[in-house]
């Protein structure tokens, strides 16, 4: 393996961002931070870290009442031995696949027994969460509450339950149980050309902050991959964040990567180019809304689709044999295409 490119100092992606006033970050699992050479390399390019599943309700409590904080803490111990910032992701993600099977189940009895049941854990969770993981300093309270092609809040056993009051209830419990937290909420909207899902999302949030709901900043979790090639508005998205900055809300990109899922036409050169293209006028736009306070890298690494895949149900919108790029550092942990457009980015972007 080729030495990695520790880009220490002030050529690193965060020096690059504090420089405008920005901070940068990239989210992390407990089989990367085995790696030491990767481990230093994340240290070296960021302030702030996560884990991208370890501290998510179905992975830290899989039977009820049996919670396993062990691979969280991996990140979390990787984030204060190194004087990271440490997020928090995420407390509730508003679907019934990423929701603990049991919580479900027990979602489905009398409702006015499911409602009383489904809070008390609730209201556990973000007890236990806070307790164990007191050093986070920014919470992804609710995850994905919209459905982006209704405009709807998606139907969960949350809102089955408790309609947009789990919205208050989440938040609720997070401040008083975790007050001195960041507490946000964190979607997937997009600079598409349909405004379905940020009209909702701004209503969301507008409804939510009239209700006295204690929510910090927006996450915007700029996933680009699923509309690579695709109509975007760039007008649109802009006005989009001029009203989430009316909120007075700072807004993070909590996940931005882009993969190469839709590019399968086109040779990994060509790819590589589209991909890093599609990254700098993305954070151009974004980043010149000066309310745009933080921005972190969802993939630290390109890997290979085809081992991520393997033992598990490929989605179908995946190709077999399509590897996933879009990461920071390659499989050599050198700089990506992906990585120097987001440093260009940094140097283009107005001072905060």
């Amino acid at each position: 393996m080729a030495t990695p490119s520790l880009a220490r100092g002030s050529s690193s992606l965060d020096a690059l961002a504090r420089r405008k006033g920005l901070t940068f970050g990239i989210a992390t699992s407990h089989l990367e931070l085995a790696n030491p050479q990767l481990t230093r390399l994340l240290a070296a390019n960021a302030s702030i870290t996560l884990a991208r599943n370890e501290m998510k309700w179905k992975r830290i409590e899989k039977v009820e009442g049996q919670r396993d904080y062990s691979r969280a803490r991996v990140v979390a111990d990787f984030a204060a031995e190194n004087r990271l910032a440490l997020r928090g992701h995420n407390v509730v993600w508003n679907m019934d696949v990423f929701l603990p099977p049991w919580l479900v189940k027990i979602g489905q009895g009398p409702p006015a027994e499911a409602r009383k049941a489904v809070a008390r854990h609730m209201w556990h969770h973000g007890h236990r969460l806070a307790k164990a993981f007191p050093e986070v300093g920014s919470w992804d309270v609710v995850n994905e509450a919209i459905n982006p092609f209704s405009g709807k809040l998606r139907n969960s056993v949350l809102t089955r339950l408790f309609g947009e009051g789990f919205f208050d209830l989440s938040f609720q419990i997070m401040r008083l149980k975790s007050p001195d937290t960041q507490l946000v909420y964190n979607d997937v909207v997009d600079w598409r050309e349909s405004s379905m899902h940020r009209t909702a999302l701004l209503r969301t949030v507008e409804g939510a902050l009239k209700r006295s709901v204690p929510i910090d900043a927006i996450g915007i979790q700029s996933h680009l991959g699923p509309n690579l090639g695709k109509p975007i508005d760039v007008a649109a998205w802009s006005s989009f964040l001029e009203d989430l900055s009316d909120f007075g809300l700072p807004v993070l990109l909590t996940e931005l990567d882009c993969d190469d899922r839709n590019l399968g036409r086109f040779d990994q050169t060509k790819r590589n180019s589209i991909l890093a293209d599609e990254v700098r006028r993305y954070l151009d736009v974004t980043l010149d809304n000066r309310n745009v306070s933080e921005v972190i890298s969802w993939m630290s690494l390109d890997f290979d689709m085809r081992q991520f895949w393997h033992g598990k149900q490929r989605p179908k919108w995946i190709p077999e044999k399509q590897n996933f790029v879009g990461g920071v550092f390659d499989g050599n942990l050198q700089r990506t295409p992906v990585h120097h457009a987001i440093e260009a980015a940094f140097r283009s972007a107005p001072e905060r």
